[in-house]
């Protein structure tokens, strides 16, 4: 079954929450109720985005843009990094169905000459339908294409091509050993974190133990905790 990987915005921008009735989660909606339905109507093996920002989910992400049949790519809301996945299999010369909601009026290039589907961004179960037909219909007719449309826009000659490491076992040992820095730099930094809050936490529970006993709290006095007030001594009569 030939694979359509979608390219999409992930989590809703809190400027375009009221065009999506304050769904922070609206994306996720299209996905599942429009883009999927649509896509496995037109014969396709749907390959959703992913959503981790690890180089390794980084490096599925190019393989995908370079080996999927199909890339179904949803410039709705503007999203940067869905022009920069775009951008790649551009290169590529691979196909490209082109979509977006009706609330995002215009895209940062002139795509006058690409053909592009336009679908309700509300997908109310009224009209989805409907929609679904709409889209897998323009999923099909985007899948016979032999080259990107953008190619002949752009009067492009030259295709871009993957790299072909001398080693690809040394390249995937490299690829691991930049992730498990990277996981490294993350627990040091949630250490670092953590020892800067103990002393917050240990003031709270002497402040606790100091509102049971009776004695006077850190934080309502400047005063030193009991376990720290200096001997005092008493002079004869």
């Amino acid at each position: 079954m030939p694979t359509c990987f979608v390219i999409m915005p992930i989590t809703t921008p809190p400027d375009w929450l009221d065009y999506y009735g304050g769904d922070e989660d609206h994306f996720e909606h299209v996905l599942e109720y429009l883009f999927r339905p649509a896509l496995v109507q037109a014969g396709y093996d749907v390959i959703p985005p992913s959503v981790s920002n690890s180089q390794i989910i980084q490096a599925e992400i190019i393989l995908n843009l370079e080996n999927a049949d199909l890339v179904l790519c949803d410039m709705s809301a503007s999203n940067p990094n869905v022009f920069f996945e775009l951008g790649i299999r551009v290169a590529l010369d691979r196909p490209v169905a082109l979509v977006k909601d009706n609330y995002t009026a215009n895209i940062p290039f002139d795509n006058a000459p690409v053909s592009c589907h336009t679908y309700e961004a509300s997908i109310a179960s009224w009209i989805i339908k409907e929609q679904i037909e709409k889209l897998a219909e323009f999923a099909k007719s985007a899948g016979v294409q032999d080259r990107n449309a953008l190619w002949k826009y752009f009067g492009i000659t030259q295709r871009g091509s993957s790299f072909q490491p001398d080693d690809p076992v040394e390249a995937k040992l490299d690829l691991v050993l930049s992730h498990l820095q990277q996981l490294t730099a993350t627990t040091r930094s949630i250490e670092a974190t953590s020892q800067r809050q103990v002393p917050a936490t240990m003031l709270r529970e002497a402040q606790m133990r100091a509102w049971f006993t009776g004695l006077p709290s850190a934080s309502a006095s400047n005063e030193p905790l009991a376990d720290e007030w200096p001997e005092t001594t008493t002079s004869p009569e």
